[in-house]
C-alpha cells in the first residue's frame, strides 16, 4: 500500500529496537561493575581464609605441653609437622579457590557472550524491520527473509515476527472491508482472471507469504490473523502450513493453494473462487459463507469443516472427505452432488 510504512516500524518498532539496544548495553555495563566489585570482595576474602584459616585448623605449638618437650630436635620435628599441615591445607585451599576462580570465569564468559548476542540479534532485527518498511520492494523483500533467519536462530522473537509479517501483509495487500460501506463489493461480481501471480504484481506480499507458510511459530501458540487481505493468484507450495489461520473476508480468488494445512483455519465469507484446493486439508475448517464457485477441492480433507452458507457452485468435490461436515439449507451444492454420499 503506497506510503504505507506498516514496519517503519523504524520510527515505531525500530526505535523501540535501538531503545531495547541500548538497555543491554547498560544492564552489560551494570554487570561489568557487580562482576568488578565481587572479585574484589572475593580477593579479599580469600586472602584472609589463606592467612588464619590453616593456623586456626592447626594452631602454633605452644603451653605447658609443648614446654616438657627437652628434646630439641623432637621439638623442631613437631612445628615443622605442624606448618607442613598447615601448607598442605593452604595449598587445599588455593586448588579450590582456583577451581571456583575458573568457574565463575567461564560464568562471566557466558553471561558477556549472551549479552553480545543479544545486542547483535537486536541490531539485526532493527535494521530487518527498517527494510521492510523501505520504498524499494528488493531491500523490503531482503528484510522479509532476514527476518525469518532470526526466527530460525532466536525462538523467543518468532511469534513477534510472525504477527509483523501478518500486520506487514495487511497494510501492503488490504481487500475492502465490506462492513465498513466500501463501495467496492465483497464478493466482486465476477473473477478477475487477468489479475497476475502475487508473485508477479506484489512480490513482497508473496515473500511474507512464503515465510509464513513455512510456519516456524506453533499454531497452537499464535493464530494468524490475514482477515481482509488481498490475495488474489496467490501461489503456495504444496505441504505449506497455514493451520489456524484467520483469512475472513479476504480475497482468495485463483489461489494455488494446493496440499497446504489449513486446519481449523477461518474462511468466513471468503472469496475462493476458482482456488486450487486440490489434496488441501481444510480439517475442522470454518468455510460459512464461502464463495467456493468453480474452485478443485477434489482430494481434499473438509472432515468436520463447517460449511454452513457457502456456495459451491461447480465446485470440484471428487474424491473429497465430507465426514462430519456441517451444512443447512442455505448451502449450495455442485450440480451433480450427491446429497446421499
Amino acid at each position: 500500500m503506497p506510503g504505507c510504512r506498516c514496519a517503519n516500524t523504524s520510527d515505531g518498532r525500530g526505535a523501540e529496537s535501538r531503545y531495547n539496544i541500548g538497555v543491554i548495553l547498560k544492564t552489560g555495563r551494570t554487570a561489568r561493575w557487580r562482576v568488578l566489585a565481587a572479585s574484589v570482595i572475593g580477593v579479599a576474602a580469600a586472602t584472609i581464609l589463606l592467612v588464619y584459616f590453616p593456623t586456626w585448623a592447626y594452631p602454633n605449638l605452644a603451653g605447658p605441653d609443648f614446654a616438657l618437650i627437652t628434646d630439641v630436635q623432637r621439638r623442631i620435628e613437631l612445628q615443622q609437622a605442624q606448618g607442613q599441615l598447615q601448607n598442605s591445607l593452604r595449598t587445599m585451599l588455593l586448588q579450590a579457590l582456583a577451581g571456583i576462580v575458573i568457574i565463575m570465569g567461564a560464568i562471566a564468559t557466558w553471561r558477556q557472550v549472551h549479552i553480545s548476542r543479544d545486542v547483535h540479534v537486536t541490531q539485526q532485527f532493527s535494521h530487518a524491520v527498517d527494510q521492510i518498511g523501505d520504498d524499494k520492494l528488493d531491500v523490503r523483500i531482503g528484510g522479509l527473509y532476514a527476518l525469518e533467519r532470526i526466527a530460525r536462530t532466536t525462538p523467543d522473537e518468532r511469534v513477534t515476527i510472525m504477527f509483523m509479517l501478518g500486520a506487514f501483509i495487511r497494510h501492503r495487500s488490504p481487500w475492502p472491508d465490506t462492513t465498513a460501506g466500501s463501495p467496492e463489493p465483497h464478493p466482486t461480481e465476477t473473477v478477475d482472471r487477468k489479475v497476475p501471480w502475487l508473485r508477479v504484481r506484489k512480490p513482497d506480499v508473496q515473500a511474507a507469504m512464503n515465510v509464513l507458510s513455512r510456519r516456524l511459530v506453533d499454531p497452537n501458540a499464535a493464530r494468524l490473523y490475514l482477515a481482509r487481505t488481498d490475495l488474489r493468484s496467490l501461489q503456495v507450495n504444496d505441504g505449506s502450513q497455514f493451520t489456524n489461520s484467520n483469512f475472513n473476508h479476504a480475497n482468495l480468488a485463483r489461489a494455488w493453494l494446493r496440499g497446504a494445512v489449513l486446519d481449523r483455519s477461518g474462511f468466513k465469507n471468503c472469496d475462493l473462487r476458482l482456488a486450487n484446493l486440490n489434496q488441501a486439508s481444510l480439517v475442522g475448517a470454518d468455510l460459512r459463507h464461502a464463495h467456493l464457485q468453480q474452485a478443485d477441492l477434489s482430494g481434499a480433507d473438509l472432515s468436520n469443516a463447517d460449511l454452513r452458507g457457502a456456495n459451491l457452485t461447480d465446485t470440484n468435490l471428487t474424491g473429497a472427505n465430507l465426514t462430519g461436515i456441517r451444512t443447512d439449507d442455505s448451502i449450495i451444492w455442485p450440480h451433480d452432488h450427491d446429497l446421499t454420499s
